[in-house]
């Protein structure tokens, strides 16, 4: 009571499980469905916290006897934080088609008329605690500070942070076939899961790739996921999804905290190459899907959006990943084709503020 909690509610294929805070209700064994279909045909609208037809849920209820008496059936009475469906974040109240009795759970500060994040930035719930996600051009804990007129050429990332740049506005941005993007990056803490260092976009088709450049424990480790997606997203249908590339390259250095390293992925014809302080770290041959021209529309640094973070997690799910993070230290002297990138060049920004040696 009075804590939050974490619930998990998954299908994969006639598989079915609920899990609260990562331990699972019950053994996959005994949650199995019956039949031959393996996907769900959802018709009907998702119901969160409740029914409107009390008596239609009891009739369908197996053994309801044993699990709850219907008098005994409420519904549920308490604050919810948070859906994420698919890898889709919602808002309980503004997403909602149609509520009743809901309100704001004024019990979080995050609910509060006024947020610890004031007028510049978002606050974002985070069970008891919560993160602000500034707006570009401010920075701080609590957004307190306006770094719009800051020259910054040192920029300090807290694992919620990140840079976009839309390849559009940016000459000699890269090409299809050929492009280095670089940066120096200097690492504040050793004990952190996978942190996102880069991530690129491209578009073709009518799909969306993400690439994602990634620093992994302490030694100077690049992830580098590749992802082919549906550009639209659906919310309740089978996600059409192809990991192209998955490899991950331990560097014989070690990633020292505290101490500035150049990192650079650049493409070569068919091979992606990552180079650490003007050494080689990993060399990836492209699959033969990759011969034709990719139009790379944006370059992301310090790590990705929440809503391409919550598709990540969703789809790496499955296959035992572990879970990643923003970077959490500083980057500068970001370039593309050796086309230096500035704070101001970005076209949206989150977290952002400078580097100070006293915070590493």
């Amino acid at each position: 009571m009075a804590t939050w909690h974490h619930l998990q509610v998954k299908r994969i294929g006639r598989s079915f499980n609920v899990l609260i805070d990562d331990e699972a209700v019950s053994k996959p064994t005994e949650s199995f469905t019956h039949g031959n279909f393996v996907q769900l045909t959802i018709t009907d609208n998702l119901l969160i916290g409740g029914h409107p037809e009390p008596d239609h849920v009891s009739a369908l209820l197996p053994d309801r006897r044993k699990i709850v008496s219907y008098k005994g059936t409420r519904h549920f009475i308490g604050c919810i934080q948070s859906v994420l469906i698919n890898g889709q974040r919602l808002d309980p109240i503004r997403d909602a088609v149609s509520a009743a009795n809901v309100a704001n759970c004024y019990s979080h500060e995050c609910s509060q008329p006024i947020t610890p994040c004031g007028l510049n930035g978002e606050c974002i719930s985070q069970g008891m605690s919560w993160n602000c996600q500034c707006k570009s051009g401010f920075g701080g804990n609590q957004c307190q500070k306006n770094l719009s007129k800051s020259v910054i050429t040192e920029m300090s990332f807290n694992r919620n942070s990140f840079l976009s740049f839309e390849m559009t506005a940016i000459q000699r941005g890269p090409s299809s076939r050929a492009f280095a993007v670089s940066a120096r990056i200097k690492k504040s803490v050793v004990e952190e899961p996978n942190e996102i260092f880069l991530t690129l976009v491209s578009k073709f088709g009518g799909r969306v790739r993400y690439t994602f450049v990634e620093v992994v424990g302490t030694n100077l480790a690049i992830l580098l996921d590749t992802w082919n997606l549906p550009n639209d997203w659906p919310l309740a249908q089978p996600i059409s999804s192809t990991r192209l590339n998955h490899q991950t390259s331990l560097s014989t250095d070690r990633l020292m905290v505290s101490k500035w390293h150049v990192v650079t992925l650049s493409r070569q014809n068919n091979h992606l190459v990552v180079q650490i302080d003007g050494k080689l770290a990993m060399r990836l041959d492209l699959q033969r899907s990759e011969n034709h021209e990719v139009n790379y529309t944006q370059l992301i640094i310090g790590g990705c959006t929440q809503s391409i973070r919550d598709r990540l997690a969703f789809l790496r799910e499955f296959q035992g990943h572990t879970k990643s993070t923003g970077f959490r230290g500083c980057i500068g002297d970001i370039r593309v084709n050796e086309l230096p990138l500035h704070f101001t060049n970005a076209t949206h920004s989150q977290n952002i503020d400078e580097c100070v040696d006293s915070e590493l």
